[in-house]
């Protein structure tokens, strides 16, 4: 909800978030597949996407997935 909201970014399991992304209420923060079991988004708003501390936040994720796979 927060996501929706426009307040930043949310990392959830794709079942919470397809309605919003078909929808597009949201879109896809990082374009990084990472190899789990259940898929996960970053989600935010287009808007929240281009704030300079979500996109910090996002490029921090990056790096720690990269780490991770």
């Amino acid at each position: 909800r927060a996501a929706v909201a426009g307040q930043g970014l949310a990392l959830v399991r794709d079942i919470y978030v397809d309605d919003d992304l078909r929808s597009q209420r949201l879109v896809k923060a990082l374009t990084v597949n990472w190899p789990l079991q259940f898929a996960y988004y970053a989600v935010a708003t287009a808007e929240a996407t281009q704030k300079p501390a979500v996109r910090r936040f996002r490029d921090w994720l990056v790096e720690e997935a990269r780490q991770v796979v």
